[in-house]
């Protein structure tokens, strides 16, 4: 996994180290691995990237995987999603940036399902107002 997943500084490479036991389930269907890893930077830069090639499409083992990236660093968190088309991020990347990139990842996801658009159908026909459509499809 360390080989097809990275982190650099300044375009320098950070050696991995991984914290704990992995785990291997299903959420909503979907198969997921939970893996923590530990990265440290011998010379720590400004530009900090993190890219992901665990599941090239070009292997055609498995075509279409999203990598969930879960950071902290220096007192800051966030999150990222990575796929064949977006496979990296830098650290220093505005927040709205990545915001669109879940936006886009929830919009893949909802229009994927018929439960999903069944049900925001019903959320449409039993409401009144876009407020409240809003406020249950994004509480739910």
């Amino acid at each position: 996994m360390t080989e097809r997943f990275s982190v650099t500084s300044d375009g320098r490479a950070c050696t991995p180290t991984r914290v704990g036991d992995f785990t291997i389930g299903r959420h909503e269907g979907v198969p997921y691995a939970d893996v923590l890893l530990d990265w440290a930077c011998s010379e720590r830069g400004d530009d900090l990237e993190v890219r992901s090639g665990l599941f090239p499409d070009g292997e055609t083992y498995v075509k279409g995987t999203k990598t969930i990236v879960t950071y902290e660093l220096d007192g800051r968190s966030g999150s990222a999603a990575l796929d064949a088309g977006h496979p990296s991020f830098s650290i220093g990347q505005a927040w709205y940036e990545r915001f669109w990139e879940f936006f886009r990842l929830g919009a893949e996801h909802l229009l994927s399902g018929i439960d999903h658009i069944l049900f925001l159908l019903a959320l449409i026909a039993g409401s009144r107002r876009l407020r409240e459509i809003v406020l249950v499809a994004t509480s739910s």
